[in-house]
């Protein structure tokens, strides 16, 4: 139970612990990429990042705590489709924007939430859990939005496209968020609670620690992303369809192990993360200003997620290549 106590506040402690390797590799590509493609580097471009980076790295904070308690949501694409189909069927209803955004949030809570309350109340395993979930939460935004693409016309447009003293006002919302994560990792009895939980359920248990309220407590804290970030990605685009968040779950995934969060739980960093976001978007970038398809895009993402699992295991002990190619 002491070293227990100890060794948590000491990770959750350290936010840069494991920023500097992938901080390293961000600047090498940006500057490779800045050299194949001249526009890369261009402050208009690299604008464009930052502002593609809001979507993602608003589901990364909390795909990065759940994976910290030794969690997982493979369901969040589905959930930010369901997010976009209530906030804009009420939109386009004439529903107070105000309503529609709140409705918005609190349906990213519940999908998010449902799943916390199965994994901690029955027990059954995260992954499996997810993996139903995906396919409820994407067929009811096909049922909430009849199937078809909708248009929300200005109603989110000077949250979307507007700025605040020159700044984005996604990228704000970006920034608020990722602090408020940091703060609560960090300064908080709970934040040390989700990185022992991460480390060892047993330990964590045996030092009494209320393991499931933890978990459900973290699925809850990651729905709230997910509904802002539903906001976020419809006020961008000013539409929104029922397959929308697509492709999201392995994005998020995928930043927050490039930024050192650990598959197996009990150690990453939102500073890490958001690292991880940059460089999956400005690979993208890139690739776009390559002409090249977006279908590669998808195949490099899958790479990196399997290589940084690889990486994860070396460096966590669990694999010796050495021992493993004797």
């Amino acid at each position: 139970m002491t070293s227990l106590a100890a060794r948590v506040p000491d990770v959750a402690r350290k936010p840069l612990s494991h920023v500097p390797g992938a901080l390293w590799i961000v600047a090498l590509f940006l500057i490779i990429a800045s050299v194949v493609n001249p526009f890369f580097g261009t402050a208009r471009n690299l604008r464009e990042i930052l502002i593609q980076c809001a979507v993602l790295g608003i589901l990364a904070c909390g795909t990065s705590l759940l994976l910290i308690a030794g969690l997982i949501d493979f369901a969040i694409g589905a959930e930010v489709s369901l997010v976009t189909a209530v906030t804009g069927t009420m939109l386009m209803a004439g529903d107070p924007v105000a309503l529609c955004l709140a409705a918005g949030v609190l349906t990213g809570v519940v999908a998010a939430g449902l799943q916390g309350l199965v994994v901690a109340v029955f027990k059954v395993t995260p992954f499996i859990v997810s993996l139903g979930a995906s396919t409820a939460y994407l067929g009811l935004a096909l049922l909430v939005s009849s199937g078809r693409p909708f248009s929300i016309g200005n109603n989110l447009e000077e949250y979307g496209l507007g700025s605040t003293f020159s700044v984005p006002n996604v990228v704000i919302t970006l920034i608020v968020v990722a602090l408020l994560f940091v703060l609560l990792l960090r300064c908080t009895r709970f934040g040390r609670h989700v990185y022992a939980l991460g480390g060892s359920e047993r330990a964590s248990f045996l030092a009494g620690i209320r393991v499931q309220q933890v978990k459900l407590l973290a699925y809850v804290i990651a729905g709230v992303t997910v509904g802002i970030a539903g906001i976020t990605l419809m006020a961008r685009a000013g539409t929104g369809s029922p397959t929308i968040g697509t492709g999201y779950e392995l994005q998020a995934l995928a930043a927050a192990v490039i930024g050192g969060t650990s598959f197996s739980g009990g150690r990453g960093t939102v500073a890490g993360t958001l690292i991880g976001v940059v460089l999956l978007i400005s690979i993208g970038s890139l690739l776009a200003l390559m002409n090249v398809s977006g279908s590669v895009t998808n195949v490099v993402t899958g790479a990196i997620v399997v290589v940084a699992a690889i990486v994860d295991q070396v460096r966590s002990g669990k694999l010796r290549l050495v021992n493993t190619l004797a």
